[in-house]
């Protein structure tokens, strides 16, 4: 492997994951699903991201709708946030309630997922 074509770095490998669990949970196009699946095999650790990004992502299954509900009611909508852990919270809480309740979330406005070098 090149320096031209260095692994990403954690971070980003964990926003690129993020970025296809919440593609995923919202279901893909069929062109998508080959760019998923390619992204997928061509590196062993993208798996390994992905088992992270979903497990994280199924947590928030576990939060009840009667205690989400209020807290992102009173969340500043479009406000920059402080970085407490609560903020943070309330902001998957966020996307995940947009990826749910919006179909077109994450196709049109949302820039194609980055590919890793590999």
């Amino acid at each position: 492997m090149s320096a031209a074509s260095s692994p990403p770095d954690d971070s980003a490998l964990r926003a690129i994951a993020a970025q296809w669990t919440i593609r995923r949970d919202r279901g893909l196009s069929a062109s998508e699903s080959i760019d998923y699946e390619l992204w997928l095999a061509a590196d062993p650790r993208h798996a390994a991201a992905m088992q992270r990004s979903a497990a994280a992502w199924s947590l928030l299954d576990r939060i009840p709708e009667s205690a989400a509900t209020p807290v992102l009611a009173a969340a500043p909508s479009g406000a920059a946030r402080s970085s407490s852990a609560p903020s943070r919270q309330v902001g998957a809480l966020e996307v995940r309630k947009r990826a749910r309740l919006n179909p077109n979330f994450g196709y049109a406005n949302d820039p194609p997922i980055a590919a890793a070098a590999d």
